[in-house]
């Protein structure tokens, strides 16, 4: 079920930790000062929040679109080759609380 319903599970997250992972390592190889008792200090939120960013950007487009579609949530006719193209579907005066259930309680 996770596979239909949550598509960042089935491609994204996978993506996306190994670059966190790998930004973390380079944080820690440049920061190894400790705490009082010796162990390694964590990153504060600001780096933490540097390292999700520098991660994300890392994720490529096509990994996310990929994502919908092998999930079944889109077909793969309904999106566009580049960022930015119009998919089918997509337009402004578009209801979409009629197309997705969780959006109102009709």
């Amino acid at each position: 079920m996770t596979g239909k319903w949550q598509p960042l599970d089935v491609m994204v997250n996978r993506v996306f930790k190994s670059f966190y992972k790998a930004e973390y390592h380079k944080w820690r190889l440049g920061n190894n000062a400790q705490t009082k008792g010796g162990y390694l200090k964590k990153p504060d939120r600001q780096d933490f929040m540097n390292m999700v960013s520098a991660a994300w950007e890392e994720v490529d487009f096509d990994t996310v679109r990929n994502s919908f579609v092998k999930a079944g949530i889109i077909d793969k006719n309904q999106i566009s080759g580049e960022i930015g193209e119009k998919v089918v579907g997509d337009d402004e005066n578009q209801d979409f609380s009629k197309r997705f259930f969780f959006a109102s309680g009709n």
